[in-house]
């Protein structure tokens, strides 16, 4: 699971994540807001056991432009599991500004 930079064409933090999770989407990944909503993702599915998190992957893209600054947006993809060698996997995204 790798997000391409290039891909990303929104300039808010808010946008980005939408972008973000919509590609994820599109991808075939189950996409939730946070730990508890993939806590609760797995005991919809009867998937017991320990919840692991990991981050997936980190990346900047450029903000707005104003005047002579531009923002940075950092992106954070963070992955939930409760068997690494399973495929039960879902992704939570978070967008900031700098």
């Amino acid at each position: 699971m790798r997000i391409n930079t290039n891909e990303i064409t929104a300039t808010t933090a808010a946008e980005v994540k939408a972008q973000v999770e919509k590609l994820l989407n599109g991808r075939g990944y189950n996409v939730v807001a946070d730990r508890s909503a993939a806590e609760k993702f797995f005991n919809d599915c009867e998937i017991e056991g320990y919840l692991y998190q990991d981050e997936e992957q980190r990346f900047q893209v450029d903000g707005e432009r104003n005047g002579d600054y531009q923002t940075t947006i950092t992106v954070v993809v963070k992955s939930f599991y409760k068997d690494a060698g399973s495929e039960d996997y879902c992704y939570s995204v978070e967008a900031t500004e700098d």
